[in-house]
């Protein structure tokens, strides 16, 4: 369609990335609650002090699921056994307070998709909505609620879209858009898929995000031009209108480039997008961080077990929808997250992964968001080069703030091969010019400006 704009800035577009400790990291919760073969596959959060979870686990053919719930901040557990309510397998789960849930579910003996409410923390449940499920398509919808009575849900395999006025008793249902052939969706983690403000729905596929203003009668889709089979895993808005729409799956062989993100931004509510520069590491899902302006969490890992001899499994967090990123850690894999404010926020674990004698059922975070950020001094500052692309003279221009923190300037080659180096001890406070004197091969290079803990990147091109 038409409001999808591509930005492939690889020559004038910077962005910043560093590491970074002080924001907070994951705590491991709920140590050996469950066997160690349950991961989490879904996870909706509250308030600071009530989190649910929905934990399976494969056993041959079938699916055991368990919900694990807590109502003080992750001290102590509830553990409900789901197996009698959906004999195959349970796939999305939305809490609304500490008592009142929704859980969508498949069966493959009957070939139904169902949605099940509970208003009384998990004793019992009420089923809402159950519909055929197309010959071998039995995957389960996703549900979400703005309210206690509004709420919608999407069914990708049965290609409807359900909207309810009355806290799920009644549904009226309208036709998804119907892929081609040739379009791939990935529901890895359902809350953190596709997102709803107000009557407005957002999801993606491999060649589209879906939008609907009004709760799923009509549709406009916004085309992409992602690398082949990559496919949008996860959209995320600000109450502003500010959403990252993000991709960390290329399939080429067995899963092989599991270590990058394609990321997509949206200012105006999903009205335009601009692909930002590609991440080096991988994000699979994100959430926005409620409390801040345009904080964003994004964690990898749900792909473990098909790639797991190659991905870098991350946790970053962006301050400012999504242009510059700071890692927290790496080499942990999680999957499926949720915040409620700056300083609470969950994620799951995933199958076949070793987290160690603790044996973890779910991760919290801890520490403050809104604190702690290092590089916004060079947030503002632009960097130029001219001329761009140059053959072996170029000129490297910024200004900053900070004239007492020495400042040190890197180009490497895409192999990661440094070729230029410099360190300033003592910058301008305003202004600053720097010769470039580049021999060598011509190509795509990266050149970087650290000050502090601060890095910003800027993509030049030799002739």
């Amino acid at each position: 369609m038409k409001r999808f704009t591509l930005f492939l800035l690889l020559l004038a577009t910077s962005m910043i990335f560093s590491y970074a400790q002080q924001e907070g990291k994951w705590v491991a919760q709920g140590n050996d609650l469950l066997p160690q073969d349950y991961f989490t596959w879904d996870l909706s959060a509250v308030s600071e002090k009530v989190v649910w979870a929905l934990m399976r686990k494969d056993v041959g053919e079938s699916i055991e699921c368990k919900l694990i719930r807590s109502v003080d901040g992750g001290t102590t557990w509830k553990i409900t056994d789901l197996n009698s309510i959906a004999p195959n397998y349970v796939v999305g789960l939305f809490a609304l307070s500490d008592s009142v849930a929704w859980i969508t579910t498949g069966n493959k003996t009957t070939v139904q998709r169902g949605i099940f409410k509970t208003t009384n923390r998990g004793e019992t449940w009420v089923q809402q909505y159950s519909v055929l499920a197309r010959p071998n398509f039995i995957w389960a919808p996703t549900v979400k609620f703005v309210n206690e009575q509004k709420g919608f849900f999407i069914d990708v395999w049965g290609r409807l879209v359900g909207q309810t006025e009355d806290g799920g008793n009644t549904w009226t249902t309208n036709p998804l858009p119907i892929p081609s052939s040739r379009w791939y969706w990935g529901q890895i983690a359902q809350n953190n898929w596709w997102d709803v403000k107000g009557d407005t729905l957002w999801w993606g596929t491999s060649r589209s995000i879906a939008k609907s203003l009004n709760g799923g009668k009509s549709w406009d889709l916004f085309s992409l031009n992602l690398p082949q089979q990559n496919t949008i895993q996860s959209i995320q808005f600000n109450p502003k209108g500010l959403g990252l729409a993000v991709s960390d799956v290329v399939t080429v062989g067995n899963y092989t480039s599991i270590n990058e993100t394609v990321i997509l931004q949206s200012q105006d509510f999903g009205e335009t997008w601009n692909q930002l520069n590609t991440l080096p590491f991988p994000i699979s899902i994100l959430t926005y961080i409620p409390g801040t302006e345009n904080s964003f969490i994004g964690i990898s890992g749900n792909w473990f077990t098909i790639g797991q001899q190659i991905g870098k499994y991350t946790t970053a967090i962006t301050k400012d929808g999504g242009n510059s990123w700071k890692i927290i850690d790496q080499g942990i894999p999680r999957n499926a997250i949720d915040f409620v404010s700056p300083t609470v926020g969950w994620a799951g674990r995933v199958p076949d992964f070793d987290y160690g004698t603790s044996n973890p059922a779910i991760f919290k975070w801890e520490g403050n968001v809104s604190t702690g950020i290092d590089n916004t001094s060079l947030n503002n500052v632009n960097l130029r080069v001219s001329p761009n692309p140059f053959s072996q003279q170029s000129l490297l221009e910024f200004e900053l703030e900070d004239s007492q923190t020495p400042i040190e300037i890197t180009i490497a080659d895409l192999l990661g091969r440094t070729i230029f180096t410099q360190t300033i001890k003592r910058p301008n406070a305003g202004i600053n010019q720097i010769p470039l004197h580049i021999t060598g091969p011509s190509g795509l290079l990266s050149l970087s400006l650290k000050q502090g803990q601060g890095v910003k990147t800027l993509k030049i091109l030799k002739q």
